[in-house]
């Protein structure tokens, strides 16, 4: 025997069913029209639509090639102020930075070097080699010495050698 409960309920659900149904109907009567119109307005646009265009190709220049020559260093224009954000470095400020360093530890690699004074190494490897040059520093075995403190090596005992 069933319930009295599922009684009203199996009505009640036919009547929501049909009331749905009944919607759905109308509101597909509706969206016919825009149906239509969306068709046309896709097609106006695809005739109007400009195909896409091609990158203009970049013309070649005619006749002999250009040949530029590199200025040299003293009458290149340098800025005016420095680069925004960063402060002007004091002269020779890096360089003795790493003197002091080298004087503290004899020998001292330009990788140790960098880390010890935080400057990149492809920097002292611009930075040393001038100064070596003047006499200021020199290399032996891959560190880098005060003029003073350097290692007898062959080369230092043939200039005492020379000397006395």
């Amino acid at each position: 025997m069933a319930s009295p409960d599922r009684e009203n309920f199996m009505p009640a659900t036919k009547t929501i069913t049909t009331a749905i149904l009944n919607r759905l109907t109308e509101l597909e009567q509706l969206l016919e029209p825009l149906r239509s119109e969306r068709q046309v307005l896709t097609g106006l646009l695809a005739a109007t639509a400009t195909p896409p265009t091609q990158p203009p190709v970049p013309q070649t220049r005619k006749g002999p090639p250009r040949t530029r020559r590199a200025q040299p260093r003293a009458s290149r224009p340098f800025a005016a102020t420095p680069s925004a954000g960063r402060r002007p470095a004091s002269p020779g400020g890096r360089a003795q930075q790493a003197l002091g360093v080298i004087s503290r530890q004899p020998g001292i690699t330009p990788a140790e070097l960098a880390a010890k004074t935080g400057t990149a190494p492809n920097y002292l490897y611009r930075l040393l080699p001038p100064l070596e040059r003047r006499g200021v520093i020199s290399k032996q075995n891959g560190g880098y010495y005060l003029a003073t403190d350097a290692e007898p090596g062959p080369a230092s005992s043939q200039a005492t050698e020379d000397v006395s």
